[in-house]
């Protein structure tokens, strides 16, 4: 379906497909989203959708057999011939991949089985997806046992499975408690004008109710050890329909206006004053949307919109921030605004004549947001607007596993960690990143187009990267619970606004404080990693840890054919041409001289055309939309191979190979959608083009003029 001007992608479904979450700067290409925009994530996964910035048995692909003489040194009979034409770099892909070579598509040659066992899905997916449909099926099992005494586990894990436990069979029940939601939302209904509406606001913020504004806690990118308030305009977790006149638009309005007064007439409202609510919401999001710019975001980082913190309160006319501001956040000093055209049309959307609309607006998306109190009959209404495609809708106990990780993120993180990652594991990925954090301060030091002042930055940047590997080991204030008596509550409502006041509390009183270096972002069973910009820090996540990445078998020529290329990509991320314009400390300041910054951006230009408009089935590669990912494949992939290079019984096979069978995927319309303004290079394009800038894999494979996987010495670019 259309909205607002684009496509409304169904969250569910590209989860399932890519195994998306919503952070970060990362390595996989089925990538991550955090809350953070400078972030950037590796493989993608679940639920937290903002700007900027990842599942099942089945036969391994990844294993080399390395007793097989045929897999090492170079192989002459695999050679074919070819016309000598101009050609776009990735490879033939008119090959059968059954039929593939190393000299026409490594792509499919690598991944040929897998590509076989999974021919038949029309849809699409990836092996990342996969990977972490398992991992959610697995803890979902987990929780499940957990909250039924069957597996022993600490109290905190114990209230995230009960909680999961209690949202389940809430979604799942046909006879639910909804008084206190019931309540909630007549506070609302009932409100007359904005006196009514400030006494409740600190109540309406706090419990992160849908409200049209949102004032948050962000970081402050020029000076990240200080916390600053963020102010914008907020966006529902369940969009409802624009007033377009296309037949997407008018399709999904039809379905708002058949499905929602099912929810309303729970609540005890009738079919007419059920109507005029959904009019009413409608034209105020209509308004809200015609005076915002939300792409504006995008900018605050390089020229983010501060405002003292008096003229901020002293803006307001009707809504009283400044009375919450002063009692919630009495030091603050300013506050930074995220859409100046939301900010400066503020006063007039929240004026009395819209008023009605406001609150109802407020309403709708208030009940749509939590059709899950409603259990079984709530869900059942609202289905048709939820799925675009039933077949592709997610399940009960999908929704109750995403909401309480979002709830429940360090508890599950640790976990998961304790479960599944050993000390011996982490100890090998440690020394791994010990050794391309060298390799990389070499290859700065012989770099031939930065200055000497140039190169002591970057290498000081470089020292000074922090080392996040597998799961948090502690429970952090905001995520301990326990004082909250989860357990003494009825229903899934209560608990869940009970812990949304206590995480809002705690902030209040941590916003003083260091912003903290170190927090995990993304749940650490995500299959992902990432660097954080603000934070000069890389994350190699516990989920990520596993096949096809990990393995405590590997030989070293596949671990860092594998990962090692992944944490060579995130450390490249700090040099990107985002990362790049971030210090040492990870705040917003560019470091670097000109003459640096110009030479730099004639390669990264290089490397734009270099994968600009390589066509894959319906995709044409962006080649700025995705440089910054094809800078840290190019960087993780030089880094990596030098390391294992140096190291004993180097197998260029196995690591080319390792490198290849991260990727596999299945090509369907949602994956083919998404790539469409993905920061990553679709996967088989990805995987071929990173190896034909890399001159080690023409000579392992004897990759001559006229091959497909050519690639001309002079069109070949390395930045890194």
């Amino acid at each position: 379906m259309k909205y607002r001007g684009g496509l409304l992608i169904c969250t569910t479904v590209l989860t399932i497909l890519l195994g998306m979450s919503a952070v970060a700067d990362n390595a996989k290409a089925d990538t991550v989203t955090t809350v953070d925009p400078t972030v950037q994530t590796e493989q993608t996964t679940t639920v937290k959708p903002d700007k900027d910035d990842t599942n099942v048995d089945t036969l391994d692909p990844h294993q080399v057999n390395t007793n097989d003489d045929s897999a090492k040194g170079i192989d002459d009979s695999l050679t074919i011939t070819t016309p000598e034409v101009e050609q776009k770099p990735g490879g033939d892909w008119k090959v059968d991949p059954s039929e593939a070579t190393p000299k026409n598509n490594y792509y499919y040659y690598a991944n040929k089985d897998w590509l076989a066992e999974h021919k038949d899905d029309d849809d699409g997916t990836s092996d990342a997806s996969l990977l972490q449909l398992q991992i959610a099926k697995d803890f979902e099992n987990d929780l499940s046992n957990i909250s039924a005494g069957k597996e022993t586990a600490d109290s905190a894990t114990k209230s995230a499975a009960d909680y999961y436990t209690e949202y389940l069979d809430t979604v799942n029940s046909n006879d639910v408690k909804i008084d206190s939601f019931k309540n909630d939302m007549n506070k609302i209904y009932n409100m007359k004008d904005f006196s009514d509406f400030n006494s409740q606001l600190g109540e309406l913020i706090d419990g992160k109710y849908n409200l049209p504004f949102d004032l948050v806690i962000g970081v402050n990118y020029a000076n990240n050890s200080k916390n600053r308030l963020n102010f914008g305009m907020k966006v529902p977790k369940q969009m409802i329909p624009m007033l377009d006149l296309d037949s997407d638009s008018i399709a999904y309005r039809s379905k708002y206006y058949d499905d929602l007064p099912k929810l309303f007439k729970l609540l005890g409202y009738d079919e007419v004053t059920s109507k005029h609510i959904l009019d009413n919401a409608l034209t105020f999001d209509d308004l809200l949307y015609n005076n915002s710019d939300i792409e504006s975001v995008d900018d605050q980082m390089a020229n983010p919109i501060v405002m003292d913190i008096n003229d901020f309160e002293n803006h307001f006319k009707n809504v009283d921030l400044a009375d919450y501001i002063k009692k919630s956040y009495p030091t603050a000093t300013d506050a930074q605004i995220t859409d100046k055209l939301f900010f400066d049309n503020f006063n007039q959307m929240m004026s009395q004549s819209y008023f009605e609309k406001m609150k109802d607006w407020m309403l709708v998306t208030n009940v749509f947001d939590n059709y899950y109190v409603f259990g079984k009959q709530g869900r059942d209404a609202v289905k048709d607007l939820l799925f675009d495609d039933p077949s592709n809708a997610s399940t009960p106990k999908d929704e109750a596993y995403n909401s309480t990780s979002t709830l429940f993120q360090t508890v599950m993180s640790i976990y998961y960690g304790k479960k599944n990652i050993s000390e011996k594991t982490i100890s090998r990925v440690d020394n791994v990143i010990k050794n391309i954090v060298s390799a990389y301060k070499e290859r700065i030091q012989n770099n031939s187009w930065m200055s000497a002042e140039g190169k002591t930055n970057v290498l000081k940047k470089l020292s000074k990267i922090q080392i996040n590997v597998g799961y948090p080991k502690t429970i952090t204030a905001i995520d301990d619970y326990q004082s909250i008596g989860l357990s003494k509550m009825d229903n899934i409502y209560d608990m869940t606004k009970a812990i949304n006041m206590y995480r809002s509390k705690v902030a209040k009183t941590d916003f003083d404080t260091s912003n903290e270096k170190g927090i995990w972002l993304m749940p650490t069973y995500t299959f992902n990693a990432f660097y954080n910009r603000s934070s000069n820090s890389i994350n190699v996540l516990a989920g990520i840890l596993k096949e096809p990445n990990y393995s405590e078998n590997y030989s070293d020529s596949q671990l860092y054919g594998s990962l090692g290329v992944i944490i060579g990509h995130e450390i490249s991320h700090a040099f990107d041409n985002s990362g790049s314009h971030y210090d040492e400390n990870g705040n917003y300041r560019d470091t670097w001289t000109d003459e640096d910054r110009a030479n730099f951006t004639t390669l990264v230009q290089k490397m734009i055309n270099e994968y600009d408009g390589i066509p894959f089935n319906s995709i044409i590669v962006n080649g700025m939309q995705t440089v910054g990912e094809n800078m840290a494949d190019n960087g993780g992939m030089n880094v990596s191979l030098q390391v294992a290079k140096s190291l004993p019984d180097f197998d260029a096979k196995e690591f080319f190979t390792a490198w290849a069978k991260d990727w596999p995927m299945v090509d369907g319309p949602m994956i083919e959608l998404r790539y469409s303004f993905d920061p990553h290079t679709i996967s088989p394009i990805r995987t071929n083009v990173a190896l034909q800038n890399i001159d080690d894999f023409y000579t392992t494979y004897n990759i001559k003029q006229g091959d497909p996987m050519w690639l001309d010495p002079s069109q070949r670019v390395n930045i890194w």
